[in-house]
Formats: C-alpha cells, sequence, structure tokens
C-alpha cells in the first residue's frame, strides 16, 4: 500500500494556501496554520486506491505549483 502526504514549506505568505487546502479538506483555519508552521501533512491518502482522490492529489500538485510561478 502506498501512501502520499501533502506537506506545505512555510514561507513568508502561508496564507495564499489556506484556500486550497481548505477547499480540499475539512480542516480549520488554525489547524492548517498549525500543521504548516509544524511541518506536518495537511493531506494524506492511499494511492491508486480511489480516483477521485488521485485526481484530486493532482489538482493539488498543480495548482500549488502555479502558485510559485
Amino acid at each position: 500500500m502506498s501512501k502520499i502526504f501533502m506537506i506545505v514549506e512555510k514561507d513568508n505568505n502561508v496564507t495564499k494556501y489556506i484556500p486550497t487546502v481548505r477547499k480540499n479538506t475539512f480542516l480549520s483555519l488554525f489547524d492548517i496554520k498549525s500543521k504548516i508552521d509544524n511541518r506536518e501533512a495537511v493531506l494524506g491518502w492511499e494511492l491508486f486506491k480511489d480516483e477521485d482522490q488521485d485526481e484530486k492529489a493532482e489538482s493539488l500538485i498543480k495548482s500549488k505549483n502555479q502558485t510559485n510561478m
């Protein structure tokens, strides 16, 4: 079983990641900020178990990459 976890690296503008993470999780703003500050995973899932989850993961990765450009 392969699992993947998403950790958001803290930078000078953490708030730009919150809408994307919040849209794809049930975490509160406080929990998201706390996980980013503590370098904890904000999202985790089992790969290749659920195609919808895999597509969501791909979408999150693409949106994060676009935010950094």
